[in-house]
């Protein structure tokens, strides 16, 4: 790349405006693959959901048998 002290204002003015819309293109191109991530997220709810559920399972188990212990030591 050139030194930008050497350039053209003409040349500077269209690297800018290049720049400007390449930057333009990436962020649609950013917010449409966030936006894509986002609808699979809330595809897969009802499976995030099932694990939360399987998880809390497993802790109220945990917990009714750590109780069920002590109470069985006293």
């Amino acid at each position: 790349m050139m030194n930008v002290k050497e350039m053209r204002t003409e040349t500077l003015r269209k690297l800018v405006d290049e720049t400007e819309a390449t930057l333009e293109e990436l962020s649609a191109e950013l917010e449409r693959r966030e936006e894509a991530e986002q609808h699979q997220e809330i595809d897969r709810l009802d499976e995030h959901f099932r694990n939360a559920e399987l998880s809390l399972t497993a802790i109220r188990d945990f917990i009714a048998q750590a109780l069920s212990d002590l109470r069985g030591r006293g």
